[in-house]
C-alpha cells in the first residue's frame, strides 16, 4: 500500500537561490511554499519583497521525495532520526492566512483593545503618537489620543501601527 504523505517539510536552500529551488521542485511536482512579506522603505512605504524564511522553502512530500535531495540550489531537507522534520498542514494553512490579497504575509505588531501603540511612518501627520486602542474591527483599530488635555478618537488600519508600548 503506498503512503500518502500529507504534511510538509522544510529544505535549507543556497541562501538567494530560494526561488530558483522552488521552481526545480515544482518542475520535479512537487508542491513548495515560500512565505513572503513586503518591508516598508524608509518613508513607510511598502516596497521591499523579501522572504519571511531567509534560506528556507516548505515542500509538500510524498512519494519518491529522496529525489528531493539532488536539487540545485537546496542544500539539505531538515531531519530528525533520519526522518524529515514534519510541518503540519495547519501550520501553512496558517501562515496562507495572513496573507493580504496580494499574497504577501502582513508584518507588524497585534494591536488589540486596550493596548498602548505607537503610530508608525504611515501614519503621516499622526506619526509618533501614542494611543489607547478602544475598538478592534478587523483590520481597523480605533484609538483615543490625547493632545493638551483633549481627547479625539481616531480609526487607522492596523497597518499604521509601529509597535505596542508600555502604559
Amino acid at each position: 500500500m503506498a503512503r500518502r504523505f500529507k504534511h510538509w517539510t522544510a529544505a535549507v536552500a543556497i541562501r538567494g537561490e530560494e526561488r530558483r529551488a522552488a521552481h526545480h521542485v515544482e518542475r520535479l511536482g512537487f508542491n513548495y511554499y515560500l512565505p513572503e512579506i513586503l518591508r516598508p522603505n524608509s518613508i513607510g512605504e511598502f516596497c521591499c519583497r523579501r522572504l519571511l524564511f531567509p534560506g528556507y522553502i516548505f515542500i509538500k512530500l510524498r512519494q519518491n521525495w529522496e529525489r528531493l535531495l539532488h536539487i540545485r540550489g537546496l542544500r539539505r531537507i531538515l531531519y530528525i532520526d533520519e526522518i524529515p522534520l514534519t510541518v503540519q498542514q495547519r501550520e501553512i494553512e496558517a501562515l496562507r492566512r495572513l496573507e493580504d490579497d496580494k499574497g504577501f504575509i502582513r508584518m507588524g505588531p497585534r494591536i488589540c483593545v486596550g493596548d498602548m501603540a505607537k503610530i508608525g511612518p504611515l501614519g503621516g501627520i499622526y506619526k509618533g503618537l501614542t494611543l489607547k486602542i478602544v475598538k478592534a474591527s478587523g483590520d481597523q483599530r480605533t484609538g483615543e489620543i490625547s493632545l493638551v488635555g483633549c481627547h479625539f478618537y481616531k480609526t487607522f488600519d492596523e497597518r499604521v501601527f509601529e509597535e505596542v508600548v508600555a502604559a
